[in-house]
């Protein structure tokens, strides 16, 4: 066997990425974690409303942004919510969940963890001035999806809202 000369020995858990940034494989794995439960409290957990539904995903979107921080919570709101609009059916949604889950968790990590870091209600402020945010854009992206019924025909067809 060939000795490696010259190759730069990187701890087992840490991956470059092509800009050279290292990510370790425990933030990856978390980040995945938590999008599943994020796309299992939307996906599973609905209790449907007459504009939509009321799910526990965007509970975990504030677990993991007051957990794990800024990044992996909009990551994880952006592919679980994203993921769980694509597989239930409501296709015109899911880039507008993507970027409003993200977001989301944005305001509130930069309240909580820039804005008021250290400070007593931070996640409470930084909650729910992520969560105003996200119920503007949703009414905002959904006035023309109300009207014309195109993210699901047969929700249209019965009379039900799309979100």
């Amino acid at each position: 066997m060939e000795s490696l000369r010259g190759v730069k020995k990187m701890d087992a858990q840490t991956n470059v990425t092509s800009t050279g940034q290292k990510i370790r494989t425990v933030d990856i794995t978390v980040t995945a974690a938590m999008a599943a439960l994020v796309f299992l409290g939307t996906y599973i957990f609905k209790i449907p409303t007459i504009s939509g539904y009321v799910h526990l995903g965007d509970c975990m979107i504030l677990l993991t942004v007051a957990l794990f921080g800024m990044k992996k919570g909009a990551i994880a709101g952006a592919i679980g919510g994203g993921l769980s609009d694509f597989i239930g059916g409501y296709f015109y949604w899911v880039v507008p969940t993507l970027l409003i889950k993200c977001m989301w968790a944005i305001v509130m990590g930069l309240i909580m963890h820039k804005v008021l870091k250290d400070k007593k209600g931070s996640f409470l402020i930084g909650a729910i001035a992520g969560g105003v945010l996200h119920i503007i854009a949703y009414t905002l992206g959904g006035i023309d999806k109300r009207v014309s019924h195109t993210a699901s025909p047969v929700h249209g067809f019965i009379g039900i809202d799309n979100r």
